[in-house]
């Protein structure tokens, strides 16, 4: 690919963030206004002919590895890390 295709291609994939962005403020804004139906119905689920709304709380526990480093058992965390690599793309 020679640079004027590839300065064309940067100006779509920007040009494409942005509506990606548009869109998901769009989607967000819709899913908000779902939610507060279902909380001014006092509904945790909704079924409708064009698909199914569910809004509940999810409750996990995590491991608080911040307390854990700064504990007695500081080892135990240690021996359990892991090294991982991944590729990171960006486009500006």
């Amino acid at each position: 690919m020679n640079k004027q295709e590839l300065n064309q291609q940067v100006a779509e994939v920007k040009s494409l963030y942005l509506l990606k962005a548009e869109l998901q403020a769009e989607i967000e804004k819709i899913e908000s206004n779902l939610k507060q139906t279902l909380a001014d119905n006092n509904l945790t689920l909704l079924i409708l002919e064009n698909g199914t709304i569910s809004y509940k709380e999810v409750v996990s526990k995590t491991l608080n590895t911040t307390e854990l480093k700064k504990s007695e058992f500081a080892f135990v965390y240690n021996q359990f890390l892991t090294q991982k690599s991944t590729m990171r793309f960006k486009v500006a």
